[in-house]
């Protein structure tokens, strides 16, 4: 074991020989720490304390004493643990170098290592004329005492007093050696000190670093309309917010006023979570905020850094009508990738928490939410982004659910949502599934699609699952489309195409466009391509197993057409797992626990589509987008015939029939949220989404 010895890293811009920052080491203020497991060739830990300048009239205040031991375990070594990482992954071996003041009046060789975070080390021998102070320079370019040559960011510095250069050896000296030793210096990670210096493009990123997180493209959702007295806000631009006595009180103990900063956008003042204090502390105290009757907490957040573990939780602090949090109590409200909605990279993500019910693991804690005195924030992230903030209540207001508009919280016309009390949705979705791209004949391998030629099929539904055949699904007419509405009454389906099966090995995709009007949360649309290896029957059958669900991406959404497309030349668990053999495929299962979907264009493609029928986003343009009044589509020579407006929900809001090249869509009339344009022209079809703020 090796005695551990904190101190604190001083970054100056001296002159390293090499024009690059420095790091030094002192020990002004500094005690020793204590023993951290080594490699299992250090023994015990030589003596070591912080001690005053031995050289008569010094000026260096403190400085490190070591006493190496002449006898027993004479390799024993001291380590420093470093709190601002060296870098010495340089391109020439003349950069491997670090520097170390040593104090001796006896000539002395000594062996210094470097430690990296994973047991990566690295050694080099220094040697001491005995004139007292001394700045010796370690080149760790070389194979010394088992180690290989330094490249690597590295987090500790070893010093071993035992060391002779002529043998190469650790030695038993006449005498115990004592030794001095101060301000070790380094290249410096730049990847780890806090300065935007070296390469990087930001604080400890960009450049030869890590990637920058980088900010939304695209500013939060716009929130809805609601009276004033429905609405608490704590920020957001769209209400009036609630006085704050303090945005950020150094809730962690850190300092205030660094958790977060305001960033501007797409013209939106928005929340940066820098995770640099480690949560964030809102406090409200001087005007409490009685929110008994309140439903929901609302607020929108993106992030782009990876999310494997990642959390961002609220907490709602009661303090119970005290004038202290001694009594407080706390509503924790858990965001992470396995909540519902779920943490995800990249987007926005709309969080809304019922504050009415625990939902643990997501709500937990206590309900209590008549006296809240603070907001805390807490999250892992090392950069998140948020906005609109706030609590909401919704009145019921009879009527609507018979009154022939989508209103209140619910999810279809008089149907759907919570507050509004009205009847679960269940109905066929009100517009066709998307027309697949025009394909060459070859590239294409269609189970049912009218877009193409169906191969030979023995059974659509042979009973897969032990029931009755042909219950699994029926074949409807969807906005003129014939469509698979899956009943899920058997089960799952079974597909046969064993007399004509299917040699799919050179296919790369599978394509399915699926719909569901009923809740997601838990719900799966798996697919398996079952080949059955050259065999008369399924014996020794391989399957390659498509994952669709609330998790995967594209995730499974209520109530819009989803367009699936799954790569088979790849393992991709959970979405794509099994075996990829795909040369003899006899039969397709399709398994879920939907009790309602509909499904179209069920094939198997390679290449690209054809160009003359599809045209390319990339020949027209949108603007504004998002817009408050009206939308710009501009064509590239070629004139568009009909544009298509759908809300999310598929109903169609809009036709329009332009003629022309240019088009301007009034949106005016419509209210704030997405919306999809299918836009018809000369040369083929595509479509475009539509943000209305």
């Amino acid at each position: 074991m090796i005695k551990k010895i904190t101190f604190l890293l001083i970054l100056l811009a001296l002159s390293f020989g090499y024009s690059q920052q420095v790091v030094v080491q002192d020990f002004q203020s500094e005690t020793l720490g204590g023993a951290i497991p080594g490699d299992g060739l250090f023994g015990a830990p030589t003596s070591g304390t912080i001690v005053a300048d031995p050289e008569v009239g010094g000026t260096r205040g403190l400085v490190a004493e070591l006493i190496a031991s002449n006898s027993g375990n004479v390799w024993q070594g001291t380590n420093v643990e470093l709190n601002l990482s060296v870098d010495l992954t340089q391109a020439l071996p003349a950069d491997r170098i670090m520097e170390i003041d040593v104090y001796s009046l006896s000539p002395i060789s000594m062996l210094v290592r470097v430690i990296g975070t994973t047991n990566n080390e690295a050694s080099a021998a220094v040697t001491h004329t005995g004139s007292g102070w001394e700045t010796l320079t370690a080149t760790f370019d070389t194979m010394l005492d088992g180690k290989p040559v330094a490249n690597g960011v590295y987090t500790a510095f070893v010093v071993y007093p035992n060391w002779d250069t002529n043998t190469n050896n650790f030695i038993s000296p006449a005498i115990s050696r004592t030794v001095y030793f101060d301000n070790i210096k380094g290249i410096g990670d730049t990847c780890s000190n806090g300065v935007q210096d070296g390469t990087e493009t930001g604080v400890d990123c960009g450049g030869s670093c890590a990637p920058c997180p980088a900010p939304p493209s695209t500013a939060a959702p716009t929130p809805p309309a609601r009276d004033p007295g429905n609405v608490i806000s704590i920020y957001s631009d769209a209400y009036t917010n609630v006085p704050i006595d303090d945005f950020d009180f150094g809730l962690c103990g850190g300092v205030p006023d660094v958790a977060v900063t305001e960033v501007m956008i797409a013209g939106n003042p928005t929340q940066n979570y820098t995770g640099a204090a480690g949560c964030q502390g809102i406090s409200v105290e001087t005007n409490r905020i009685d929110a008994s009757t309140f439903t929901n907490l609302h607020v929108d957040f993106y992030t782009d850094d990876a999310i494997i573990g990642a959390v961002f939780n609220l907490k709602l602090v009661d303090w119970n009508g005290n004038t202290t949090e001694a009594t407080a109590t706390g509503l924790e409200l858990n965001f992470n990738g396995g909540t519902n909605p779920a943490l995800v990279e990249g987007q926005w993500v709309s969080l809304d928490f019922d504050l009415t019910a625990i939902d643990a693991p997501v709500v937990i804690g206590d309900l209590t939410r008549s006296d809240i005195a603070q907001i805390h924030i807490t999250s892992n992230l090392p950069s998140a982004w948020y906005d609109n903030l706030y609590l909401y209540k919704t009145p019921f207001i009879p009527g609507t659910c018979s009154d022939g508009i989508m209103n209140q919280d619910e999810t279809g016309i008089d149907c759907g949502g919570t507050i509004s009390g009205c009847a679960p949705c269940s109905g066929v979705p009100t517009v066709a599934a998307p027309t697949p791209p025009a394909r060459a004949a070859s590239d294409v391998i269609s189970i049912y699609s009218d877009a193409y030629t169906d191969v030979a099929i023995d059974a659509f539904d042979f009973g897969l699952c032990g029931g009755v055949p042909n219950i699994a699904v029926t074949e409807v007419m969807i906005a003129g489309n014939p469509t698979q509405n899956y009943t899920g009454a058997a089960g799952c389906q079974g597909i046969s195409v064993e007399t004509n099966r299917l040699d799919a090995s050179t296919f790369t995709n599978l394509h399915v466009d699926f719909y569901t009007d009923d809740a997601i949360i838990g719900a799966v649309f798996n697919l398996k391509l079952v080949d059955w290896n050259g065999n008369t029957t399924e014996a020794t059958a391989t399957g390659l197993e498509l994952n669709f669900n609330g998790g995967t991406t594209p995730a499974l959404v209520a109530n819009q057409w989803v367009s699936l497309d799954f790569d088979l030349t790849a393992i991709n668990a959970p979405t794509v797992i099994g075996n990829l053999t795909r040369s003899d495929i006899a039969q397709i299962h399709i398994t879920s626990n939907i009790p309602n979907a509909w499904y179209d264009n069920l094939y198997l493609y390679k290449g690209t589509p054809l160009s003359t029928n599809d045209i390319s986003r990339n020949s027209f343009r949108t603007y504004p987008n998002p817009t408050q009044d009206n939308w710009t589509i501009e064509t590239q020579n070629v004139r568009m015939s009909l544009i298509t407006v759908f809300d999310v929900l598929g109903k169609t809001v809009m036709y329009i029939e332009p003629k022309s090249e240019t088009v301007v869509i009034d949106g005016s009339n419509l209210k704030s949220g997405l919306y999809f344009a299918k836009v018809e022209t000369e040369a083929g079809t595509s479509s475009v989404k539509l943000v209305k703020k």
